[in-house]
């Protein structure tokens, strides 16, 4: 049994908007301003036009708010950052890149698997996508006094399945935590 991967390296520096939450924050500012213009300019509207050039836009609005929120359900998020290298592990060999470290030298062995590509993350109205991107996961442990961490993507539910086995089987190895 081996699982193979890309290793993860987040990008802290960007912001991470998806298209899902660029219209419904688009569509909740541009009715919130819409609103706010035609409540402020209520008193002085005798022209029936106006009125309905600023409902109409409302409206519009209002709907590109809700398209957001729809498509959201359906999206999963980006990951922010970049997907290079791999990371491969066996029960007696993890390979990162061109370096390999054989399980019974490896001490301290966590490996953190929260989710997968297309996980659904949230169960409710959300402001984003409710899909993940299957970067919410480590590798850690120490090999010859030094800290090896190295985050990673599962792509799917059948690697996540494979890497809880693979994990529960080299939990049985001595030096692993």
């Amino acid at each position: 049994m081996k699982f193979i991967t890309q290793i993860y390296y987040p990008n802290k520096d960007r912001v991470n908007i998806s298209k899902a939450q660029k219209y419904y924050f688009g569509g909740l500012i541009l009715a919130s301003i819409f609103i706010l213009l035609a409540w402020i300019n209520q008193d002085n509207w005798n022209n029936d036009s106006l009125k309905t050039i600023f409902n109409v836009c409302i409206f519009i609005s209002i709907g590109i708010f809700v398209y957001g929120m729809f498509i959201s359900i359906n999206s999963a998020e980006k990951p922010n950052g970049i997907l290079t290298g791999f990371i491969a592990i066996s029960a007696d060999l993890i390979e990162i890149d061109e370096s390999k470290f054989k399980i019974q030298d490896v001490q301290n062995l966590k490996i953190i698997i929260n989710d997968y590509k297309g996980k659904l993350k949230s169960s409710g109205l959300s402001f984003g996508p409710w899909k993940s991107a299957g970067t919410n996961n480590s590798l850690k442990f120490k090999y010859q006094n030094h800290l090896i961490e190295k985050q990673f993507r599962i792509n799917s539910e059948k690697e996540f399945e494979l890497l809880k086995k693979l994990k529960i089987e080299l939990n049985t190895v001595a030096n692993t935590v």
